[in-house]
């Protein structure tokens, strides 16, 4: 009668990537991260640049027993989000795609997607998708998901900001979420004080790379979210939360 769903936030530098682990052995990803492109110049240029995700994420998952991916939900179409997508799938089989309905292109990632329906039930993990609008930028056209595991509340905010929160705040009741993954890494962009005193999460997860030179997590961020227990990916390294028979346990694995 053991009933193990484990959610691992993963420290993938500054991109997010979540995996869900249902009671069942049903595997959820949220975002694949992906690393963020700079143009250099030719001279500047690796010969070969270093690949976090078949270093390092991919390992994880085969450490852990993944044999494949039923639900790989992409937020947005930036690459921090993305970007190791097909290295995801030159390793694993992904059964579904899921992305949002702004207007950005993937073709060129050349993937089979299906657009975010409203709700999906897998095993013990329920999956709301709140935010369907097309607000003209990609940011803002994060699929937002409100996800229900046994009796706690996790909300995932992709990227988006402060327009799409007020819209939430209109639309939905939201309060007392149990984990809160931190829209757009900490950006000041996001996670408005009012939004922040309506959810009231008691954990909050900020995916963020070391001394990025964004400078996420903002400080008026991290003072919003202070009375939230803040695990930062950058300091804490992955961090696992683990669902036994309705009791809540947080690991930290610093890599």
């Amino acid at each position: 009668n053991n009933k193990n769903t484990n959610i691992y936030f993963l420290d993938v530098g500054q991109g997010d990537c979540t995996l869900i682990v249902s009671e069942k052995g049903k595997s959820i990803l949220i975002d694949t991260g992906g690393s963020i492109k700079y143009n250099k110049e030719d001279w500047k240029k690796r010969k070969r640049e270093f690949n976090l995700y078949i270093s390092s994420v991919i390992p994880f998952f085969k450490s852990i027993g993944l044999k494949k991916i039923d639900y790989l939900f992409l937020t947005h179409g930036d690459n921090d989000h993305l970007g190791y997508s097909q290295d995801l799938i030159d390793n694993f089989k992904v059964d579904n795609i899921i992305i949002n309905k702004g207007k950005v292109n993937y073709a060129e990632s050349k993937l089979e997607y299906e657009f975010i329906e409203e709700q999906y039930n897998i095993d013990n993990v329920h999956i709301t998708s709140l935010n369907n609008i097309d607000y003209g930028n990609e940011n803002d056209n994060s699929i937002v998901l409100y996800v229900i595991i046994d009796e706690y509340k996790f909300l995932f905010m992709g990227d988006a900001g402060i327009e799409v929160e007020e819209d939430l705040m209109k639309k939905y009741n939201l309060k007392d979420i149990d984990v809160l993954k931190v829209g757009h890494h900490g950006s000041k962009t996001s996670s408005s004080r009012l939004f922040i005193e309506y959810i009231t999460p008691k954990y909050s997860i900020i995916s963020v790379g070391e001394n990025n030179k964004f400078g996420h997590p903002n400080d008026s961020v991290l003072e919003t979210l202070n009375k939230s227990k803040v695990y930062r990916t950058d300091k804490h390294g992955t961090i696992i939360f683990n669902i036994n028979n309705n009791k809540l346990l947080i690991e930290k694995c610093i890599s």
